[in-house]
């Protein structure tokens, strides 16, 4: 089993599908984070799970929760994983064979893979067969399904999509420049705070144009914020959520601007009336 802090789930960009279901019992039940649901096949063998991608992704893990405790028959003993671009190119990748499984059962189909020695599967498709059921049974019961890729830093991913002559995605722009202003902010933050304990009388003029870039960066992020707070699921899962920005900030633009402008003329009023001196 891969350790938590260098995988993160990604079913959710996929779209599922299912050869039959019970009503009822279908792809919901399957991907609810519940393990007292379950998917329930409604027909004849094999029964499939299929989990389409819009673009190739890294896999490095599959999960399945079974419970032949509570299942019995219905639990799945032999489960072909398969991967492509379609249907019509599909490949087996693994043949799992299951004794009586209770809980979570993790798969390494990035190590069996090995595409290219990063122990990840690339692929558009992913497709799970249940051959076969315990004590013959004739349908099957599977309670929950995750699929792992890599966790990686947004660095990573973006210096990673251009290597290889990829797009950014929308979502890892906004992810990377949202990181990026954020942690200038910080840095310039923290150099004017230590600059406010350690000033004198005077001011230089270069300490206010760092003020006031600052200042401006932070309308920017604001800006940005306020725009993006009216869009709905325009965030990735793993950007923290930011509290929509009152629309009175529009109307504090020109306010702002002026006071700006004064801030610089005042110190350089200042500097130069020292440099008098």
């Amino acid at each position: 089993m891969i350790p938590k802090n260098e995988k993160r789930e990604i079913g959710d960009e996929a779209v599922w599908s299912l050869s039959t279901a019970k009503p009822g019992n279908g792809v919901e039940q399957l991907r609810d984070d519940n393990n007292d649901t379950y998917w329930q096949s409604d027909g004849s063998q094999p029964h499939l799970i299929n989990i389409q991608f819009h673009k190739k992704m890294s896999i490095v893990e599959v999960g399945f929760y079974l419970d032949y405790k509570l299942d019995e028959s219905y639990t799945p003993k032999k489960l072909s994983v398969r991967a492509g671009t379609t249907f019509h190119d599909l490949e087996e990748v693994h043949l799992l064979e299951l004794e009586e499984p209770n809980g979570w059962i993790y798969l390494p189909i990035g190590k069996i893979a090995n595409h290219g020695g990063q122990k990840v599967l690339r692929t558009h498709f992913l497709q799970i067969e249940v051959l076969a059921m315990h004590q013959n049974g004739r349908d099957t019961h599977i309670r929950q399904v995750k699929i792992y890729g890599p966790r990686q830093s947004s660095n990573h991913r973006m210096l990673h999509s251009a290597q290889a002559g990829g797009q950014f995605t929308s979502s890892e722009f906004e992810v990377h420049f949202m990181e990026n202003i954020t942690e200038q902010l910080r840095k310039i933050k923290e150099q004017r705070s230590s600059n406010e304990k350690n000033r004198m009388n005077v001011v230089p003029v270069a300490s206010c144009r760092v003020q006031v870039e600052a200042l401006y960066m932070e309308l920017d992020l604001m800006r940005l914020q306020t725009e993006k707070s009216r869009e709905h699921d325009w965030r990735p899962h793993n950007l923290v959520p930011v509290p929509p920005v009152s629309h009175s900030v529009h109307k504090l633009d020109n306010v702002l601007f002026i006071f700006l402008c004064l801030a610089v003329l005042l110190c350089q009023s200042l500097y130069t009336g020292d440099m008098g001196k």
